[in-house]
Order: C-alpha cells, then structure tokens, then sequence
C-alpha cells in the first residue's frame, strides 16, 4: 500500500513538473545591413564661428556632417543669429525632415523663449524648443541638391537675472517619405 501511494506520488510530482516545464524554440532570422553614404548633411552656415556679442557663435561639425554642435550668446531682449548652420540634400531624389526636440531647453528665465528657424526657399518652418515633441507639424520637403537654412532665435525678458547657461538637444529627423507616419523613439 505504502508503494502504490509512492508510486502515486511520484507520478504526481511528473504531472506538476510536465505541467508547469516552458518549451522554447529558436527560428533563425539572418539580418544584413550596407551601411550607406548619408544623403542629408549639415554644413556650416554663413555666420558660423563669426563674431557674437561676447566670443564666438561657435558651429562644430561631425567629421561626416550628420551632427553640428552649436554655442551662441544670447541677451536680453531678442537675439537673432542667421544662417549659422545649413542642411543639404546631397541624394538623389527628395527627402523630408522635421525637428525632434528630445529635451525642450533648460537654463531660461520665466518669459524666456528659444527657436530654430527653418529656411527652405521662401518657406520659414519654425521649432519651439521649450516643447518637446517633432516640429513642425508637416514634414519639410527638401529636394536634390536643395538646402535649408538654421537660424536661432532667443528671447530673454529685461529685469531677470541672465542664466549661466541655456541647453537643449534636438535630433533631425529624415526619410523619404512626406507620408511617414510618427517617429519612432529610439532605443536607449
């Protein structure tokens, strides 16, 4: 009797484990990817590493001009700085662009505003860099060989202290398609 409830047991115990056992299996998916000349560019503008009100309005391209650094010093009031960076198509046919603000801009006082103006042609496209998001709401069109103009503007109202220093980190955002739907988030 003894045996036949061990014997129970254990079948029992087999049951629990098979019932509760995970299976995997493995499917082999081959990725390959061509890495490619990038189509869209940053160049410097006509005002880039010119003189600003105090040093220089500072432009740093990446060594294969997919990234720009930017340093000016704003004041009270309105400064506008033109044409310190420019974006050339340098593909074939037509691309199409937004600004992804990824963190809107820190260090203004109460009032403060901060814009990168966009200049294709006699289209201004305007970016609020104190909201986060991509802006603007339709995709900027830049075809072959076309180039867009990046300015900066900043408001700092009188009669608040000046920040030690004002910050914010955008992404450009192209594809080849006016009809892309939202931007992805990348992946940390």
């Amino acid at each position: 009797m003894a045996t036949r409830k061990l014997a129970i047991l254990a079948l029992l115990a087999i049951g629990v484990a098979v019932a509760n056992a995970s299976v995997f299996v493995f499917y082999p998916i081959t990725i390959g990817a061509q890495p490619a000349s990038p189509p869209l560019k940053f160049y410097a503008g006509s005002n880039a590493n010119q003189n600003d009100l105090s040093g220089t309005i500072t432009v740093s391209l990446g060594d294969n001009g997919t990234s720009v650094d930017i340093t000016v010093h704003p004041t009270y009031q309105y400064t506008y700085y033109h044409n310190i960076t420019v974006v050339k198509n340098e593909g074939s046919s037509a691309l199409y662009f937004k600004i992804n603000v990824s963190n809107a801009i820190s260090g203004l006082p109460t009032g403060g505003k901060a814009y990168l103006i966009i200049r294709v042609g006699t289209s201004t496209h305007t970016v609020d860099l104190t909201q986060t998001g991509a802006q603007p709401s339709n995709w900027i069109a830049l075809n072959s060989g076309e180039k867009a103009e990046v300015d900066l503007e900043f408001y700092i109202p009188e009669g608040v202290a000046l920040p030690s220093s004002i910050s914010t980190t955008v992404h450009l955002v192209y594809t080849n398609s006016n009809s892309a739907g939202s931007i992805p988030s990348l992946v940390p």
